[in-house]
């Protein structure tokens, strides 16, 4: 059977990481400027929350409207209901304040809530706790049950300033004993959480609307980066693919001319280079279809550990004749996989390969397969020159070398891990590498099996 693996839009991940970016960005400044408001608005509230206590503490337990006439501004008694400016000295709003509550005065005008639209309660406890009188209750009935509730606890603080629920209150030591005044700052809660919850609304909203207009806008933006990208990968296979004939013809008359002049030296230079660049040829063609999603599969069951054996026992010689030791170790034991069989061999082929380039005489390279959980593996170890740890996450790129050098004398280009890494991808497996510079280098390949 053949399929046709479908190839990630590396665009589409592009535009993906731009419009998360850009969200991230927002949501960054959003929080900020939502944690501010709501530290704004908590400060003040907290902040009118005191100066009413204290206004009530300093009446003796008497609401602001109790006082007789000669304590009012002098617009009168026709007019009871006034802000904490009003009352208070202008130092006193800012008295005490937190470092946030100044900051935030200095940029926002401070408002409080009118005196007499918070309900309060006000007693007179005994040294033990005990209420001696109620000065003044609760206006609202629902409230009038909770006074000896609050009492309690707020005696057992043993605080002067506190919080019980939706109520703030303020304890006061007298000859007799103890002030209690309580305020009711339900409504400035739920105002609060309120807030709170339109703020994360607000949030979702710009999040959602950021990434809509960041998503288009993106789209856009890379548009002619992703033009140039198709016109140079369909480059890249239109020439490879017209590189194809002459190379071949060149390899023809190299057979013809080798009849005419046998043994001639300089004619084995051509084949070489002739062969190498065959082979370059045939690597970026691949790939180039890869690019293009046009690199078809001939899927099908087949024994793996069968594949690895026909893979790397051809290579024994090889290794013989380097003066390297080989070790195989494949369990006879069969395992069948669903994949293309020739790609797969051709990724243990590159594995192998690289192992024998990039290792020196007397080296050891042990390869092994086996399975791990639901998945079979191919393992490829040698000693020798290792990868440094700064080129192993590189190592996949096209035509990179971690040493040209070497490259150049074991007659490689850079691109056979690339192919192996591609090859890994359109089977669903994976490929690790662990690495000592000096020391050794190992890669495995992973995938399921059926």
């Amino acid at each position: 059977m053949t399929v046709a693996r479908k190839k990630r839009d590396v665009f589409f991940y592009l535009r993906l990481k731009l419009s998360l970016t850009m969200m991230t960005i927002v949501f960054i400044v959003s929080l900020s400027c939502v944690f501010l408001f709501n530290l704004y608005l908590n400060t003040t509230n907290f902040q009118n929350a005191n100066l009413f206590l204290e206004t009530i503490v300093a009446n003796g337990g008497h609401g602001v409207l109790d006082l007789p006439s000669s304590y009012y501004p002098a617009r009168g008694k026709s007019n009871r209901m006034w802000h904490f400016k009003e009352f208070y000295p202008a130092d006193a709003v800012t008295e005490n304040q937190t470092f946030a509550g100044r900051l935030f005065s200095h940029f926002f005008k401070y408002r409080a809530n009118l005196l007499a639209l918070r309900d309060f309660c006000s007693v007179n406890l005994d040294k033990s706790g005990n209420i001696i009188n109620i000065i003044t209750p609760f206006a609202s009935v629902d409230l009038s049950g909770k006074s000896e509730e609050i009492v309690q606890y707020a005696f057992k603080q043993e605080k002067g300033r506190g919080r019980y629920k939706d109520f703030s209150y303020a304890l006061t030591q007298k000859e007799y004993g103890f002030l209690l005044v309580v305020v009711d700052r339900s409504k400035e809660f739920s105002e609060e959480r309120r807030f709170a919850e339109l703020s994360l609304l607000f949030i979702f909203i710009i999040l959602s609307a950021s990434f809509f207009i960041v998503w288009l806008l993106s789209g856009m933006a890379i548009k002619p980066v992703k033009d140039a990208f198709v016109r140079q990968r369909e480059f890249i296979a239109d020439a490879s693919h017209e590189l194809k004939t002459p190379i071949a013809v060149i390899g023809a008359n190299i057979d013809v001319m080798e009849q005419e002049i046998p043994g001639n030296k300089w004619l084995g230079y051509i084949r070489t280079e002739n062969n190498r660049m065959s082979e370059l040829v045939k690597n970026m063609l691949y790939l180039a279809k890869n690019d293009a999603d046009k690199n078809a599969l001939s899927v099908m069951k087949f024994g793996f550990f069968h594949a690895v054996k026909g893979s790397v026992l051809p290579f024994e010689s090889v290794a013989l004749e380097s003066n390297k030791k080989m070790e195989i170790d494949v369990p006879d034991e069969e395992i069948q996989v669903l994949g293309d069989e020739a790609r797969i061999k051709q990724l243990m082929v590159i594995f192998v390969d690289n192992a024998l380039k990039n290792s020196e005489e007397g080296a050891f390279i042990r390869i092994s397969a086996g399975t791990e959980g639901k998945r079979c593996f191919f393992k490829v170890y040698n000693t020798g020159h290792g990868i440094a740890a700064k080129d192993i996450p590189l190592i996949f790129d096209r035509f990179y070398r971690a040493d040209s050098s070497r490259a150049r004398s074991t007659g490689g280009y850079g691109l056979g891990l690339t192919i192996a890494r591609s090859i890994a991808e359109s089977h669903g497996g994976k490929i690790s590498v662990k690495s000592e510079e000096g020391s050794y280098a190992e890669f495995t390949f992973y995938m399921p099996y059926c």
